[in-house]
């Protein structure tokens, strides 16, 4: 069962989820990152929870990313998802891509997901396929809400767009993800680590 939580969560409604053992939705794009209490914050998931870069309300992650570039927030960002991702160093060549490239800043946000304690991940489609157009703007009267579609010869185009960092790579994040959990684990899996970098093209 999927509870649509997309508030700050009154204590009310908190007990209610933790009654029933209800999980929440956490859009990780809206956290409060000078909150550490903040509830749309990864390691503040539980298990039961859903979370996702973004949702049909929300700005497409790859929007969000490119307006972020060179600016603090994308300094922000950076610093929290290298202290989430095992990133701690300066020198480290994540932390150097993340504030270089915005598409190394969406992925390093999908790993975060994949390293938080929810054991369930949902992806929009306009953040899997790389779009920047609005989905949906909430509060406002639009005709153009509601209305986007995922055109004819998606799935091929996703592949190259893929590969190239216009969309979101699967591989790439979990790469990244792998890595976070420290030098057992990438020695655990550095054969899957180093075919899905060689897949990318670029390591992470």
């Amino acid at each position: 069962m999927l509870c649509e939580v997309l508030s700050t969560q009154p204590y009310p409604l908190q007990r209610v989820l933790e009654g029933h053992g209800l999980g929440r939705f956490r859009v990780t794009q809206k956290a409060d990152l000078t909150n550490p209490n903040d509830v749309y914050r990864s390691e503040n998931a539980r298990p039961e929870d859903w979370v996702m870069l973004g949702n049909h309300d929300t700005p497409p992650i790859w929007r969000l990313a490119a307006s972020w570039q060179g600016t603090p927030l994308a300094a922000a960002q950076t610093a929290y998802l290298c202290g989430r991702l095992g990133s701690r160093s300066d020198a480290d060549p994540l932390r150097a891509r993340m504030l270089a490239d915005p598409a190394a800043l969406v992925h390093a946000k999908f790993a975060d997901l994949l390293v938080c304690p929810a054991r369930q991940v949902a992806v929009f489609m306009s953040d899997l396929f790389g779009a920047h157009d609005i989905y949906n703007a909430p509060g406002v009267v639009d005709p153009a809400n509601w209305t986007l579609r995922l055109r004819p010869g998606c799935e091929a185009a996703y592949w190259p767009a893929a590969a190239r960092g216009a969309a979101l790579d699967l591989g790439w994040a979990l790469a990244i993800a792998l890595r976070s959990r420290g030098p057992a684990c990438a020695s655990e899996h550095a054969d899957l680590i180093t075919r899905l970098e060689r897949g990318l093209g670029r390591p992470c």
